[in-house]
């Protein structure tokens, strides 16, 4: 599997992904530290709380949805899917490495989003923010996004880029409404795209060490992993069996 990572790594060498994993964080945290320096009065639970809410229903479902996609349309660009038939590569690693990636290139962009918003903060702003419980937010969050990430690579071998990232767009707004407003507190569990941002919002719960708080809603956080987690094998495993049997063609021209 290993090997299966290292040449995805290597395919990105003169794509976009690499450019989106890297400049999108410095851009979007660059530009929020700049805000939030002028905002003596906003208090860490705050910029908490608005940080992970716009990273986690705004740019992680568009994120996901461009790079699930964007991979998939290097691949059928270069007709490497006609190259692994021809050479009997196993695709049941190749499907599993492109998840793996793509998980990973999401958790470097969001982890390197929150040490750039940590340490802009701290430095220009002496706000001391939790580098750690940030981290821990991130690392929630990418849990999160786990059965998102196995949809989007569904939708990008079947249909396609654009339609990778039209359900990211559909999946931002969704998750927008559902995943921080009060809409969607009895819904939430039947929107993947909800869960990055409820997961996010988890440690800083965890946290104030409220023993009531917690004991209201630890059914919830139990519910949230376990979903997170049943839902991306179920759909990792449907769509590691559907590209196992189905039949690769050329798509260049679609």
């Amino acid at each position: 599997m290993i090997s299966f990572l290292e040449v995805e790594w290597l395919k990105t060498r003169r794509s976009l992904i690499r450019w989106i994993v890297f400049l999108s964080p410095i851009i979007i945290s660059g530009c929020a530290v700049s805000y939030l320096i002028y905002r003596k009065d906003i208090s860490n639970y705050t910029i908490y709380q608005s940080f992970f809410s716009i990273w986690s229903a705004c740019i992680i479902p568009i994120g996901v949805g461009i790079i699930t996609g964007y991979l998939i349309y290097e691949e059928n660009l270069s007709n490497s899917f006609n190259i692994i038939l021809s050479n009997g590569i196993n695709r049941k690693k190749f499907y599993l490495a492109k998840f793996l990636f793509s998980i990973i290139a999401q958790a470097v962009c969001t982890f390197l989003a929150v040490i750039i918003l940590c340490f802009g903060m701290n430095v220009l702003n002496s706000n001391n923010l939790d580098i750690a419980l940030f981290l821990k937010a991130s690392l929630f969050s990418i849990i999160g996004t786990l059965p998102i990430m196995a949809i989007h690579l569904i939708i990008s071998f079947i249909f396609g880029m654009g339609a990778s990232i039209g359900a990211g767009i559909c999946g931002f707004l969704v998750a927008t409404f559902i995943g921080t407003t009060a809409i969607g507190d009895n819904i939430w569990m039947f929107i993947p795209w909800s869960y990055p941002v409820k997961m996010s919002m988890i440690p800083y719960i965890l946290q104030m060490n409220n023993t009531e708080l917690l004991a209201q809603i630890q059914s919830q956080i139990n519910l949230l992993f376990l979903l997170s987690i049943i839902l991306s094998a179920i759909f990792l495993i449907v769509g590691v069996i559907w590209y196992n049997n189905c039949e690769i063609r050329d798509n260049r021209g679609d």
